[in-house]
């Protein structure tokens, strides 16, 4: 698999873009120190509870929160100090472009498995017990559908209240169902397969059957569904920031950084680097996905192979 994904020049241009970013999320600490450095150094990249489970002390920081130069409202153009400029309210571009990557991978990454989770588990149960099961869980499913996802999460987080938390509580509680449903729909066509049938026939009980021989046949569709996800979540989730619902003000996220130009947008020839660069960051960060998202696509769907 990995040698037809580096054969393919879009699968190759969208493993570059994620690794970028990813280097850039891992990077973070030494491409944009905090003005006040969290210790020990190494809390950056290691949990707390782990550091504090081994005697290390660890003091808390918040390497989120953009430096802020002032609080002029006119954004500043790039410059010695800020090399990409400042936003209105002098949030510093680059500091949030960088740390604002560390925010995508956690947005996405949570957000993603933790639908990817629900949706496994809830399709399989539906597919393989199937009758009230299948009926209860399907319309359940189906009350979720009936509401446009963005909308609703919009709702749902001016409910529970603004911060990037809830906005990622949001995004999984209306973004499982369409896992669910595919996952669902791959097992009514496995659990008639020989394999399984020979698996019950042999006297192994419904979990083993479910987790071992089920699911692991029939989780191809939904892993190149969470990583075609995994760009689409961040998208919604800078949407519902830029709309004034995501993390407080002056967090390092993509999305903020673009709404503190709102009051700009009819002046973006001169304030242009204000939505270029989280602009682009972001178009980067979810065209690397979807590119990724696609050739796995190609290699794991063999109704795909040989087609050009």
């Amino acid at each position: 698999m990995i040698k037809r994904l580096l054969k393919n020049p879009i699968s190759v241009t969208g493993l570059v873009l994620v690794l970028f970013f990813a280097f850039i999320a891992l990077a973070a600490p030494l491409l944009a120190p905090p003005p006040r450095p969290c210790q020990p150094f190494l809390s950056y990249w290691v949990p707390a509870w782990i550091l504090e489970s081994l005697g290390q002390r660890v003091q808390p920081c918040n390497p989120y929160k953009i430096p802020q130069d002032g609080r002029w409202a006119t954004p500043r153009p790039p410059n010695e100090k800020h090399l990409l400029g400042t936003t209105a309210y002098q949030y510093d571009i680059l500091y949030g472009l960088i740390w604002g990557t560390r925010t995508a991978f956690h947005v996405g990454l949570t957000v993603t498995l933790s639908i990817l989770a629900i949706g496994l588990i809830l399709g399989a149960l539906s597919g393989y017990y199937g009758r009230w099961i299948d009926e209860l869980l399907m319309r359940v499913t189906e009350i979720f559908l009936a509401f446009p996802f963005l909308v609703a999460a919009m709702v749902l987080t001016a409910i529970l209240g603004r911060g990037l938390d809830k906005v990622m509580i949001a995004l999984i509680v209306f973004g499982w169902p369409t896992y669910a449903r595919l996952v669902r729909g791959e097992v009514l066509s496995a659990k008639e397969r020989e394999y399984v049938l020979a698996a019950r026939a042999s006297g192994a009980s419904d979990g083993r059957i479910i987790f071992r021989h089920v699911l692991p046949n029939t989780i191809y569709p939904a892993l190149v569904l969470a990583s075609l996800d995994m760009g689409s979540m961040v998208l919604s989730a800078a949407a519902l920031s830029f709309l004034g619902l995501g993390s407080e003000t002056g967090y390092a996220d993509w999305g903020q950084m673009i709404s503190f130009t709102r009051n700009y947008l009819t002046e973006l020839d001169e304030y242009w680097y204000t939505v270029i660069y989280p602009g682009g960051a972001i178009l980067l960060f979810v065209l690397g996905w979807n590119l990724l998202g696609d050739a796995f696509r190609d290699v794991l769907d063999p109704r795909l192979r040989g087609v050009k």
